[in-house]
């Protein structure tokens, strides 16, 4: 005995090779099915899960041929409602080869498949916010706790239009790490803002995201309320938030909320992102073949593991003096110095440069974060009600294991021993460089 759905979404029992609609339940709970086929006077009565026939006979047409089809029709629409960001297409295309029906489905199939999954999508979300105005309207409406029970909305501002997700456990666990991480993510989110702007904490070798901010625009005055809002609501629990570095790209509206908000912070320009913009630099400038032939080019990236101090004299006495005599080498040069060497440069040596080959100066947790974020989504800029139950139950979830492994200081198993072997041999490198 097994239950299936129709087309129209009522219950059927599948008994004994025939199928039945629901005919009534008796004050002594016993259920009656009747036969699909009006014309049959087949009964079958159940209780507690056990099934019993009546006198009546089945006619000659009411065996059913199609029923592992219904079955598959049933399946999908549960798991499409169980999952909301599984592609509907790799729902349908997974049940058929569990099912072994590929050899009777056709393309109209699918297509039918595919209808009954966004209708049963369709009936258990909420209407996706046209504006901003419904989208602060839906926050004050909805449910938003966590699967902790714990209230996930922090901040609604309507005059600001910033959205801040987060709750009293994560803001407990950022003001205890000393350097935070902050990235965004331009694709994922829902299409009324511009980007998620997630905070990151470190707290004993565990990188957490604890804060997740949806914004208008990529502008300083945004960057600033933002962390603004968040330094309040810690304040207002009696915390204080005030690391002392933060780790970031090279985007100058970020640094300028950044210093805004804490003057004397450290803030330390991603290698990896510094990394990608000279070699966009190379490329543009058509020295991408030159790169691999020629290892001036390559030595400049070495200035990102020398002292800050010892980077302008390094550049100055020992890689310009050695420049292949070419244009091109000169105007890649030049957009070192000017940008990130000079004095009076956009990125200094002390934001970048480190005499340590060390990992915690990308990133690249965010950017991991980031990824596995948008996996959890089968199109980019989902509705704001699909991107919210999926933060704040799949991806808050994790944060809550992430904060246990941290409050039991669970050391982290490194997935890449090759990473840790380089970075030792580049360590002991530069410090033996430096004896010298």
């Amino acid at each position: 005995m097994e239950f299936v759905e129709s087309k129209r979404g009522k219950m059927m029992l599948i008994f004994d090779g025939f199928k039945y609609v629901f005919g009534y339940t008796s004050q002594t709970n016993v259920t009656r099915w009747r036969c699909f086929m009006k014309n049959c006077r087949a009964n079958i009565f159940e209780k507690e899960k056990a099934c019993f026939l009546s006198t009546s006979d089945h006619g000659d047409n009411c065996s059913v041929k199609n029923i592992d089809r219904q079955k598959l029709a049933t399946t999908c629409k549960r798991k499409a409602v169980n999952d909301i960001c599984q592609r509907p297409r790799k729902i349908i295309l997974g049940e058929i080869n569990d099912f072994g029906v590929s050899s009777i489905m056709t393309t109209n199939d699918i297509s039918a498949l595919r209808k009954r999954v966004y209708r049963a999508r369709h009936q258990i979300l909420l209407m996706n916010p046209k504006c901003i105005a419904d989208i602060h309207s839906a926050i004050s409406s909805v449910n938003t706790l966590t699967t902790n029970d714990e209230e996930f909305s922090l901040l609604n501002d309507e005059i600001s239009n910033i959205i801040i997700f987060s709750y009293n456990t994560n803001l407990k666990m950022l003001c205890k790490s000393e350097i935070i991480y902050v990235d965004g993510t331009f694709s994922y989110y829902p299409s009324l803002f511009t980007q998620l702007f997630t905070i990151h904490g470190l707290v004993n070798t565990c990188y957490i995201p604890l804060v997740f901010c949806l914004l208008l625009d990529k502008k300083t005055e945004s960057y600033k309320e933002a962390l603004f809002q968040v330094v309040q609501k810690c304040l207002n629990l009696n915390l204080i938030f005030k690391p002392q570095s933060i780790t970031v790209d090279f985007e100058i509206a970020i640094h300028q909320a950044v210093l805004l908000i804490w003057p004397s912070i450290v803030i330390v320009g991603c290698r990896f992102h510094l990394i990608q913009s000279w070699n966009r630099k190379i490329q543009e400038l058509g020295l991408t073949l030159e790169y691999k032939k020629n290892d001036w080019l390559k030595h400049t990236f070495g200035l990102t593991f020398l002292d800050p101090l010892e980077v302008s004299d390094c550049f100055s006495f020992d890689l310009m003096s050695d420049i292949p005599d070419d244009s091109k080498y000169s105007k890649y040069a030049d957009y070192i110095l000017e940008n990130y060497i000079d004095e009076n440069s956009k990125f200094p040596p002390n934001m970048w440069a480190t005499h340590s080959a060390t990992l915690n100066r990308t990133t690249n947790n965010c950017e991991s974060f980031h990824s596995h974020f948008n996996q959890t989504f089968y199109k980019t800029h989902p509705s704001f009600f699909t991107f919210l139950q999926i933060l704040k139950d799949t991806i808050q979830t994790d944060t809550y294991i992430k904060i246990n492994s941290a409050q039991n200081n669970i050391k982290k198993i490194s997935k890449n021993k090759k990473i840790l072997n380089r970075v030792k041999i580049t360590e002991d490198a530069i410090t033996k460089k430096k004896i010298e």
